[in-house]
């Protein structure tokens, strides 16, 4: 119940559409369930009368009503779809906002397959109980009582009579639930698996063909499918086995009405009229069993989805805002200092240990060391990527986490050793830093990253498409591009980790030509291996083992 109460809560704001949709369940269940009643009327007052126009003017009016359900009916569809699309509209962005505001840890830990299919699929899965679910119990609930008190004003005795099934079929619905759901869970699992192998497979086919592993990648993604469609059969079979025996079960309810009722209509204690109509209310009141049972597949599905959902909807982010948190309204001036600071990713497992060092404003500290040695980790605790251990870090005298977070990654341009660029456009990649960039300012930018000429070339320009993550440009083109974006921003500290890595000499030659120009006034934070990158640099610090083994 608190499974479906909370579900139930993200719903909220669409009153009107649901109670459109059950003002036509009501109505289209009050055509249904009146028909038996018509062929009664039928048999009993008209036939075996022999009332002719009786017979001409019913059978009129049950056409016309039929025709203003189907017109009805049309109209719920619309409705149906609108609501449906509307909560799963609502849900995979409220999932969607969560996942932005998590920490790089959690995108570091979960493969992408998972977080894939809770957006996409998940939100599906919980979406079929609160609409297809819920129209179903409660079309279900509507027949089932509607259809028991009609049976009862018919005959109480044939009623009762007929109820005996139920039990058994009530037994058999709970035993399918506690088997289902544990089916469901892996099922989940399974699907995610073949998304992440299917994704990683997709993003690394370069490696697979330069290694020639096309065989084994291929037998790696058969296996997961292989697991999923085991899992799926499993399901399968349940329903295989437990459908039936509620169909063969509520057969036998109908084989009871027609043996005893057949009696009581030979006896002439029943009319023949009522005796049809007994038949017909009687697959009508099995009806919504066997849907309340297909209702129980989809809620194991959409629990198991759920759980899945909720887990990161709960999650809090790692690295969050402190109450009170300030923004100020101007822009840092770049100082930053690192007291006593210490990390780790796990705790006992140091990766930083008694960090200290002071960045004037406007100076340029080079960092370097062996690989290894933290001097990524070190530049990531400064936009507060992660949270340190222990220690301070300080910009412009004041604790990095009394700044709101926004804040204070707004002050911070990073260009990374690996540039991902978005699907889009050149200029958009370049004014991602900031949204709102003119054109001029865009190409002002270009200019400075020596970037321009090159895309003047493109077939389109600056409205070039760049691919999937940038695959139409080459690594020193990506790379170029996001230095432009960085410097678009135009933030106070700068951070740039193997920004010249990809680039030949001639090209790193122009950048960091442009690169010295453009740092001056700025606090930058530069990583590097090569000698001609840091040697203009007014402070050289020197990792090994987690620790500042020289400064100067």
């Amino acid at each position: 119940m608190e499974f479906i109460k909370r579900l139930w809560g993200y719903s909220r704001g669409y009153k009107y559409l649901f109670f459109l949709l059950i003002l036509w369940m009501v109505f289209n269940q009050v055509i249904n369930l009146s028909y038996p009643l018509f062929t009664r009327y039928i048999i009993d007052d008209v036939i075996v009368e022999k009332n002719y126009s009786m017979l001409h003017l019913v059978s009129f009016a049950i056409l016309i009503l039929f025709l203003f359900r189907g017109m009805v009916g049309a109209l719920a569809v619309v409705n149906s779809y609108k609501l449906q699309n509307a909560i799963v509209f609502r849900f995979r962005n409220l999932l969607y906002h969560r996942i932005q505001k998590l920490s790089l840890s959690y995108f570091e830990k979960e493969k992408r397959g998972p977080i894939v299919s809770r957006v996409m699929q998940d939100v599906m899965d919980c979406n079929q109980i609160i609409t297809t679910g819920f129209t179903t119990i409660l079309r279900a609930i509507i027949t089932l009582v509607a259809t028991f008190l009609i049976l009862i004003k018919l005959d109480l005795k044939l009623t009762l009579i007929s109820m005996i099934p139920m039990p058994f079929i009530a037994v058999l619905i709970h035993r399918y639930k506690e088997r289902a759901i544990a089916g469901f869970r892996q099922q989940k699992k399974k699907r995610a698996e073949v998304l992440s192998i299917l994704q990683e497979n997709i993003y690394g086919i370069k490696e697979i063909k330069t290694f020639t592993q096309e065989s084994h990648e291929m037998k790696k993604f058969s296996q997961k499918g292989r697991n999923f469609f085991k899992i799926q059969m499993h399901i399968g079979k349940l329903a295989a086995t437990y459908q039936p025996l509620i169909i063969f079960i509520s057969s036998i309810g109908t084989i009871i009405i027609l043996w005893y009722g057949g009696f009581q209509v030979i006896q002439g204690n029943l009319s023949v009229g009522t005796m049809v109509a007994f038949i017909s209310y009687i697959g009508v009141l099995y009806s919504p069993l066997e849907q309340i049972n297909q209702v129980n597949s989809i809620f194991q599905s959409a629990q198991a989805s759920a759980e899945r959902i909720f887990e990161v909807l709960d999650m809090a982010p790692e690295v969050e805002d402190k109450k009170n948190a300030v923004i100020l309204s101007r822009k840092l001036k770049g100082d930053v200092a690192f007291v006593n600071v210490g990390f780790g990713y796990r705790e006992g497992e140091d990766v930083l240990k008694e960090i200290s060092f002071e960045a004037k404003a406007g100076e340029t500290v080079a960092i370097v060391g062996p690989s290894g040695s933290g001097k990524t980790t070190l530049i990531s605790l400064i936009p507060r990527f992660y949270d340190i251990s222990r220690g301070d870090i300080l910009v412009d005298g004041r604790n990095i986490k009394d700044y709101q977070l926004t804040y204070l990654r707004r002050q911070i341009g990073i260009v990374l050793q690996e540039p991902f660029l978005f699907n889009g456009t050149v200029a958009d990649n370049i004014s991602f830093g900031k949204m709102d960039a003119s054109m001029d300012e865009i190409v002002e930018v270009a200019k400075a990253a020596r970037v321009h000429a090159f895309i003047e070339g493109l077939p389109e320009g600056y409205e070039t498409e760049v691919g999937e993550q940038g695959n139409q440009l080459s690594g020193g083109q990506k790379q170029r591009v996001a230095i432009a974006r960085a410097l678009l921003k135009n933030p106070p500290i700068l951070i740039l980790d193997e920004a010249t890595s990809a680039v030949d000499t001639d090209t790193e030659k122009l950048i960091q030509e442009a690169l010295e120009k453009l740092m001056e006034g700025r606090t930058s934070f530069v990583i590097a291996h090569r000698l001609s990158t840091i040697r203009n640099a007014d402070k050289i610090i020197v990792l090994k083992d987690g620790r500042i083994a020289e400064t100067g």
